[in-house]
């Protein structure tokens, strides 16, 4: 605790008037004014609570000696537990700027655009759960210098001939980056801190723990190796852009040449600091039975990054009278042939099983944190630590198309159609439905295999119904029947079909907008949470 030094209470830092406040005799304190003995500047530590959540094992520390019956990670109600710990001390911080209620006003406001989220996101008991914590970042700072010697190329017609000029460029490069940023939390997802980049760097201040009173503050486990070689990409794609958009060299058809060159190799780029700073997040979790859901809001510039999962009552009701009215708008200004509503339909489902296949390649790369490159290298080194050899990861991320394997089935499909295509209006639907339902086997062999690896999706019974659409269009397109009831009708059944993979879509939507319950790996961790 920081003590008021009129009357003792407990001090806590005030985002409103950016100063440490007295809630008891109302007396306010600049920050670098509070200090404790543990807590000199000279330190390269400071003494903090650290508190564990005894279910997913997040760990989080405050300089305050209250704890907390929620935690913001996995969003279970409990007491956490709490030790003594000194913590590294961050070089640099960017205090709260965005208060508690000015968060809670940009949440509802974003929440009035979500129609079909579940009413229990809207409850103001649910968000008023938001909680302040400081997420670690690594800052990254780079130089890079060198000669440069490049080639341009310009080519001009002159009558009937074509002239290629070739030019030798020289110049030099000087270019130095600073402030590249990357979360330095495992507990902190990728996805989630990137979006709510950027933080400006005008608001950073000197660390002092004072800062945390009041607060909560992710501890730092990831090396900053582990992000350096991203931000030394990046840096070089900049100065990529610099060359090309350089004037001296622009008008000379350099853009090829530079595009292809591999900057680091060429001038090597040297990294000239890394620090580890502590930036302000608004945090709050929606859990719904072993899935949870994230909404997180940039505390200095109030930007918002938030998972929304739907109320699929809701939507459907929604959806089913928008579709309504559709249907009746189209059935009184247009007309459709029964083949083209026929192949239409055909269309339609397979658009959806691509669709669905991307979902659950999706959730399987979320599930597996493949998308996370700092909980990554976290899982290996623990396993690294545990074991004494490396951990090999299971990956069963979809695999390309065999271009053979698709050839040769359609060509199976299509040789077993010869007598059809005499017929004239049915050519182009016996000619490209037996490709499109060869291709819809290939989908669901693979979208299968993907199920198996996730419990949490629908299943494979939306790729079924969407290859039992295209597979009645295309015997119907076979048969071709002179009545149009026949067309009519199997349209209207593939597209059923279709309706029942738009619904396993929708159901794997909520899956891939919500994550698994976290488990970080530590001392007190619930498998069962």
């Amino acid at each position: 605790m920081y003590q008021c030094k009129n009357c003792g209470g407990n001090l806590k830092y005030d985002i409103a008037t950016q100063s440490m406040h007295c809630d008891y005799c109302d007396s306010s304190f600049n920050p670098y004014d509070v200090t404790k003995e543990t807590d000199a500047m000279e330190d390269n530590y400071y003494e903090a609570t650290v508190f564990r959540c005894p279910q997913c094992g997040a760990e989080l520390i405050s300089s305050d000696t209250d704890a907390t019956s929620f935690c913001s990670y996995c969003g279970a109600a409990n007491i956490l537990t709490g030790r003594i710990s000194r913590e590294k001390r961050p070089a640099r911080i960017i205090p709260f700027q965005i208060t508690k209620e000015q968060c809670k006003e940009i949440y509802a406001k974003k929440m009035k655009q979500a129609f079909f989220a579940p009413k229990e996101l809207t409850d103001p008991a649910y968000i008023d759960s938001f909680r302040g914590i400081y997420m670690p970042y690594w800052s990254y700072n780079f130089e890079q210098n060198g000669h440069l010697d490049l080639e341009g190329q310009k080519s001009y017609r002159r009558g009937d001939y074509v002239y290629t000029d070739y030019y030798a460029l020289e110049g030099d490069v000087n270019a130095s980056y600073e402030g590249y940023t990357f979360d330095a939390s495992s507990s902190f997802f990728d996805n989630v801190s990137e979006n709510l980049l950027p933080f400006h760097a005008d608001d950073e201040k000197e660390f002092t723990p004072s800062y945390l009173s009041g607060f909560y503050a992710d501890t730092a486990d990831i090396p900053k190796e582990v992000y350096e070689t991203d931000a030394k990409e990046h840096a070089c794609s900049v100065t990529k852009g610099k060359i090309i958009a350089h004037s001296d060299f622009s008008t000379y058809g350099i853009r090829a040449g530079v595009e292809r060159m591999d900057m680091e190799n060429k001038f090597p780029i040297q990294c000239t600091g890394a620090q580890q700073l502590l930036y302000p997040v608004w945090f709050l979790s929606y859990r719904k039975n072993d899935r949870i859901a994230y909404a997180a809001i940039n505390g200095q510039t109030g930007k918002l990054f938030m998972d929304t999962p739907i109320d699929f009552k809701k939507y459907g009701i929604t959806t089913a009278l928008l579709a309504l009215v559709l249907f009746i708008f189209l059935n009184i200004n247009f007309t459709f042939k029964p083949t083209t509503l026929l192949f239409a339909s055909a269309v339609f489902a397979v658009i959806s099983a691509l669709v669905y296949l991307k979902e659950i390649d999706d959730i399987h790369r979320r599930n597996e944190n493949l998308d996370d490159k700092g909980l990554q290298s976290k899982n290996i080194s623990e396993a690294d630590d545990t074991t004494g050899s490396k951990k090999k990861r299971r990956n069963v991320t979809l695999k390309k198309p065999n271009p053979v394997t698709f050839i040769v089935i359609g060509i199976l499909v299509i040789t077993f159609f010869p007598l059809v295509i005499g017929l004239a209006i049915a050519v182009v639907m016996v000619a490209i439905l037996p490709l499109m339902f060869a291709g819809m086997i290939y989908l669901c062999i693979k979208g299968i295999k993907m199920n198996r690896e996730i419990s949490e999706t629908s299943g494979p019974l939306g790729f079924w119904s969407a290859m039992a659409s295209v597979f009645l269009c295309m015997v119907i397109a076979f048969i071709n029947p002179v009545d149009d009831l026949y067309y009519y009708l199997g349209a209207i059944a593939s597209m059923i079909g279709v309706l029942v993979t738009l619904t396993s879509i929708i159901k794997n939507y909520n899956v891939l907008a919500t994550r698994k319950l976290p488990q970080f790996n530590k001392q007190g961790g619930d498998d069962l949470a």
